[in-house]
């Protein structure tokens, strides 16, 4: 009778231990689970504020609901002087709210390829054996300009000669850092009167009540290569918000004519 009870009693605590065991192993689970749920979250919101900031900082298209840009067009021509080529733009800022809006603008144009359109390319090929073209794999800025002028120096100290430039991402990191330089533009309201005409040697603009018209041009000097402009981007700065509230990227995929 004895050893029946002390048989049943090992059984009772053997699957009280076997529960206590597994009830613990499961707490250790959903608490393994909990954290990697709570990893996973962080990550993500890690990730998202980095392509935030990475969208801020170096480019990307961004739009503000209360303006729209038309009628944009790009025009190429010779300088007067026979020294280079401008590359002429033109287009319109629409309000589409009542009040007027105070912007600053940033016009910038640049041309940004692989290390495979430089000089010696053209004469040297590279050899088919090797797996990797660097050069290839590699993006240049070979020629930049913008309105208002950035002084690329500020940007790298090293970037002293005529044809050494900063990259497009610098550019733009400057650019969100220093908007508030841009050109100076209200875009008017429907009933304000501080609207006419603001004219500099390479940008004119035309307001109106609820539209600015733009002319502007950008230049590019002849050299030993040549380069015109492959990219174009438009940035508007709120002053009252102090963001940028607006930027549009252009790419053109063939070379431009001359008219």
């Amino acid at each position: 009778m004895n050893k029946k009870i002390n048989q049943i009693s090992k059984i009772i605590i053997t699957s009280l231990i076997l529960m206590s065991i597994t009830t613990e192993y499961a707490q250790q689970q959903q608490q393994q689970q909990q954290q990697q749920k709570t990893k996973i979250q962080s990550t993500k919101e890690s990730k998202k504020s980095n392509n935030e900031n990475d969208i801020y900082d170096f480019g990307g298209s961004k739009k503000d609901e209360r303006l729209e840009i038309t009628n944009i067009s790009f025009s190429r021509r010779y300088t007067s002087d026979g020294r280079g080529e401008y590359m002429e733009i033109f287009f319109n800022i629409i309000n589409l709210m009542d009040s007027s809006i105070k912007l600053k603008m940033y016009i910038l144009g640049y041309y940004e390829d692989d290390l495979t359109k430089t000089k010696h390319r053209k004469w040297i090929g590279y050899p088919q054996w090797r797996k990797r073209d660097f050069e290839k794999d590699t993006v240049k800025v070979f020629h930049f300009d913008s309105i208002p002028e950035i002084d690329k120096t500020k940007i790298d100290p090293d970037k002293k000669e005529l044809y050494e430039f900063p990259t497009s991402k610098e550019y733009f990191k400057y650019i969100t850092k220093n908007a508030n330089n841009g050109i100076q533009l209200e875009l008017a309201g429907i009933e304000s009167k501080n609207f006419g005409a603001i004219k500099s040697e390479n940008y004119n603009i035309i307001s109106e009540p609820l539209k600015s018209t733009v002319f502007a041009k950008l230049y590019a000097p002849f050299g030993s290569q040549n380069f015109f402009f492959n990219n174009f981007c438009i940035v508007l700065y709120d002053s009252e918000k102090n963001k940028i509230v607006h930027r549009q990227l252009y790419n053109f995929k063939t070379n431009m004519k001359i008219h």
